[in-house]
């Protein structure tokens, strides 16, 4: 059973979750035998974010869109040919580059901090300069930045009517921003939840949303410290009001990414920034421990340093990694099948 159906249930029932259960999470497992793993890319320059564009029917070849955060680029590949990279905006700042779609011709970017950027997306391959904007939101206010502090925005999300931005600045701190989407446009850039004030857990490093078949929840990644291992968790919030729902712990080092598979399941990424060789892709199951709620990580392939993950509509996984700590430019797009 997974974490999301854990979540149907949750919705039936008070939104409430007590503080100190948060990190009780069960003991691992380990089904990476069950998977194949081949890396298609290589030599990447801190791939940062993963966003898949669907093929015009629904059947692929599909799009991955990837960011390169030493690179300050963003360039696209094709799940027919992935080997083939080429370039669709250039001139980005060097940072954490966040990605989602916003409609199928508009990819939204975090330029920095308190920017997001959306493109027009260039159309037979070409690309453009990151100066070519089709429109931007932020930065914040200086009024709201002296509330919030300054924080890096490291990932995105969206909903039918909103965007939600991961914004971070230390193991403690960080906010999850949100903004409207109004005609295929964000609108006024707002701070929404303060993560570590509301789960008394670390700040966040990634979200993701429940799928449309399923009662609708923000799915935030909280990492912990850097220093601890095993203290990252997950937390579910109410979109429209930023209402807690539940928070549980993973089990896992340090948490970099989350998402759901086609078939509802949730998986996710340690970047264990202690242990790297300790790192992998997880599902995220539901678990029971003396009669209360708590999640179990199950491993399904092991990767160095991996940074974000996104599913192709026929179940494929693409995972990006940065690899190596002390080698520059050793980052890699790895493809992963089985069943997920």
């Amino acid at each position: 059973m997974s974490v999301v159906t854990l979540v149907i249930t949750l919705a039936t029932t008070a939104f409430a979750f007590a503080q100190d259960e948060a990190l009780i999470y069960a003991p691992p497992g380990d089904e990476s035998a069950n998977y194949q793993s081949e890396i298609v890319l290589e030599k990447l320059d801190g791939p940062a974010s993963l966003a898949v564009r669907e093929g015009p029917v629904g059947v692929g070849p599909h799009e991955l869109f990837i960011s390169e955060s030493g690179a300050g680029r963003v360039f696209r590949v094709s799940t027919a040919q992935p080997k083939k990279a080429s370039d669709t905006i250039t001139g980005l700042p060097v940072g954490p580059l966040g990605l989602t779609l916003l409609t199928r011709t508009k990819l939204a970017v975090c330029r920095g901090e308190n920017v997001v950027g959306v493109y027009a997306l260039p159309i037979g391959g070409s690309a453009i300069t990151a100066d070519k904007t089709d429109h931007t939101v932020g930065p914040l206010a200086a009024k709201t930045l002296a509330k919030i502090g300054k924080n890096r925005f490291l990932g995105l999300a969206k909903t039918d009517d909103s965007l939600f931005i991961v914004a971070s600045g230390g193991e403690q701190t960080g906010w999850i921003l949100k903004t409207r989407i109004e005609a295929n446009r964000l609108a006024f850039l707002q701070p929404f939840i303060q993560t570590h004030k509301t789960t008394q857990a670390g700040a966040p490093t990634c979200i993701t949303t429940t799928p449309k078949d399923r009662p609708s929840f923000l799915v935030v990644g909280q990492m912990g410290s850097k220093k601890i291992i095993n203290d990252s968790s997950i937390t579910f919030f109410v979109p429209s009001t930023g209402t807690l729902a539940l928070s549980l712990g993973t089990g896992l080092h340090d948490i970099s990414g989350l998402a759901y598979s086609p078939a509802g399941n949730l998986y996710a990424l340690d970047i264990s920034l202690q242990d790297e060789q300790a790192g992998g892709v997880y599902r995220l199951d539901d678990a029971r421990i003396e009669g209360k709620q708590a999640c179990r990580a199950v491993k399904i392939a092991s990767v160095v340093r991996p940074t974000a993950l996104a599913f192709t509509p026929d179940g494929i996984l693409y995972v990006t990694a940065q690899g190596p700590a002390e080698n520059a430019k050793q980052g890699v797009l790895v493809k992963i099948t089985g069943k997920f």
